[in-house]
């Protein structure tokens, strides 16, 4: 019998908790939630998580030079209204790091981290901010692997639900209003046998839910989100055909992409998937920007059609050197 040590227990059941709220969290932005509701809901699952920090979203209006809360849950009013009167012309530079800085002095906040939310396209749409309890001392957070892998995931979540957001509204479904049955329908799914995964388009980023790790035999930490490799995972003999099939419906010749291939398990083996997505986002030109899928392991399918295709062809050979009988 084995122990697993108390620490590695709780990491362990940190990873599962992100996972989970990070699953709902990208079932409402492929489903188009409200903007708000979304940011309100990363800015608040972050405090949930570091209550001693606390996080903002902010969006840049270009044309306006002005920025705008997206989500500011425990800033004092006030402060974000001072944030409001500034005369912006690009977030992402130290003048302005600095002047954001020191206007949170004057409402006694800390600033901790301040990081831009780009648009697949690379332009700057806001900026997610971290702020630390006033005058604490510095609490080493930043250097911790779970906090940064938090940090990132709220970046990545906020870009996403920005981007959806300025979507045409021709590629974007009817907007549904997240709450407690999409939360069911999210675990639902993943506790079917059926993955969820996210991909980047123009980066080549998959994000893939527990359950779709799940189904290869990974932890919820394991795997890289490079397509890359997720290619390397295909069967050589399935490659191509996934591939060009991907291809097609990145350049809206086929309304979904479908697709039933081998993949390589942690374990060494293969197991026959089942793959269904859509692009949800693409730019001006038409280009694909982000499309969104789930997997299902179909091997104990496959492997019964096979069975029955053996013992009809055996029948039928049987039952071909009997004179006079036919078999349908």
């Amino acid at each position: 019998m084995t122990f697993e040590h108390p620490a590695s227990q709780a990491t362990t059941a940190f990873h599962q908790k992100a996972l989970a709220f990070n699953n709902v969290t990208l079932s409402y932005i492929a489903r188009g939630a409200p903007l708000d509701h979304l940011l309100d809901r990363i800015a608040g699952g972050f405090s949930q998580t570091y209550p001693t920090r606390s996080l903002a979203v902010f969006l840049f209006d270009a044309s306006a030079r002005r920025m705008r809360v997206g989500a500011a849950p425990c800033m004092a009013p006030p402060h974000v209204q001072h944030i409001e009167t500034l005369e912006v012309d690009a977030p992402d530079t130290p003048q302005f790091w600095a002047l954001f800085q020191a206007v949170a002095s004057i409402h006694g906040a800390t600033v901790a981290e301040m990081l831009p939310l780009r648009s697949f396209a690379g332009d700057v749409a806001g900026i997610l901010v971290v702020c630390g309890a006033p005058g604490a001392a510095d609490d080493g957070l930043h250097a911790d692997p779970a906090y940064r892998q938090t940090v990132g995931a709220a970046v990545s979540m906020a870009m996403l639900s920005i981007e959806r957001s300025l979507a045409p509204d021709h590629i974007r479904p009817p907007i549904e209003t997240a709450g407690p049955s999409h939360e069911r329908m999210a675990l639902a799914i993943e506790g079917s046998g059926t993955g969820i995964w996210d991909r980047n388009a123009v980066t080549g980023e998959i994000y893939y839910s527990r359950g779709w790790k799940a189904i290869l035999g990974y932890e919820d930490w394991e795997l890289s989100n490079h397509i890359e490799d997720a290619y390397k995972r295909v069967h050589p003999d399935d490659l191509a055909y996934v591939q060009e099939t991907i291809r097609k419906h990145f350049q809206a010749r086929s309304d979904t992409y479908v697709v039933e291939h081998r993949i390589l398990c942690r374990d060494g083996s293969y197991k026959w998937i089942s793959s269904r997505g859509k692009v949800v986002a693409r730019d001006s030109e038409g280009n694909a920007l982000r499309m969104i899928g789930t997997t299902t392991d179909i091997t104990e399918v496959k492997q019964l059609t096979d069975k029955l295709r053996k013992s009809s062809e055996l029948l039928a050979d049987l039952t071909s050197e009997i004179p006079g009988m036919g078999f349908q």
